[in-house]
């Protein structure tokens, strides 16, 4: 299966100076190179990025994060893939700077087989099983699958009745906290049609519209998954990497998906 990743943000809230998003490091490996190891240890392992902001630099630098795979330059952009030629192909495609997730989409839209396809943002970490995920997709007939987590609880709750007396008080309790969207998805070619309708961003454009026409379905996921927008974030995950237990590495042999 292929697997298209959107990869040209800037990254200016995590005080990036200069530098995309995607290269963030954790662990001396980019956050690109995190996901991309996710997808592949599920089994998809044809790879295609979408890069925009220093694309330039996310395709000198991301080979590194991949000792055995080689470079080459394939005209539409750079392409890596292992060098003893078992299955694993990275694509970066340059799509432009200020351009929307839709149009990055869109762009990819023509390397793309006409076939049910995953779809990531590369702003969080997570242990979702995207084989599993895609066998629900498979089973429901839907255009588009979302995961949904519940993110880590910030705040204690509090419950104050009509007269500003406080009936309760609760700790942080992620389980309290309201299914949103992972940046984790499946889709049907179909999807790209709604995205060619739109040309937006794909949160306020296409999924809307896919969401309105009811033709969208959710994937829950209950374990771990962590955003990186800000310097704590980070921090967090790099602290992860750094204990030797990151919940998003996974041991399991990789089953090709179709």
């Amino acid at each position: 299966m292929q697997v298209a990743i959107l990869a040209g943000g800037r990254g200016s809230r995590l005080e990036a100076l200069g530098r995309p998003k995607a290269l963030a490091q954790i662990g001396q490996r980019s956050i690109l190179a995190h996901v991309i190891d996710r997808y592949i240890a599920s089994g998809m392992t044809d790879i295609w990025v979408a890069l925009g902001f220093r694309a330039e630099l996310v395709a000198a630098e991301l080979p590194r994060d991949f000792p055995g795979w080689t470079a080459r330059d394939r005209g539409y952009g750079t392409e890596l893939s292992r060098a003893d030629g078992s299955p694993g192909r990275i694509t970066l495609v340059d799509t432009g700077v200020d351009e929307t997730t839709g149009s990055r989409l869109l762009q990819l839209r023509p390397l793309l087989s006409d076939r049910t396809f995953s779809l990531s943002w590369t702003d969080a970490l997570s242990d979702i099983d995207f084989a599993a995920m895609v066998t629900a997709h498979r089973g429901t007939g839907a255009t588009l699958t979302i995961a949904a987590v519940r993110p880590p609880a910030r705040f204690g709750r509090l419950t104050v009745d009509p007269d500003d007396r406080i009936t309760a008080m609760a700790e942080k309790d992620r389980a309290a906290e309201p299914w949103i969207n992972a940046g984790h998805f499946v889709v049907e070619p179909a999807f790209l049609d709604a995205v060619a309708a739109d040309g937006g961003p794909l949160e306020t454009g296409a999924i809307a519209a896919v969401i309105e026409a009811g033709e969208s379905h959710a994937y829950r996921h209950a374990g771990f998954w962590q955003c990186m927008d800000y310097p704590h974030e980070h921090r967090l995950l790099d602290e992860l990497w750094a204990s030797g237990n990151a919940p998003w590495v996974s041991g399991k042999p990789a089953r090709q998906i179709a």
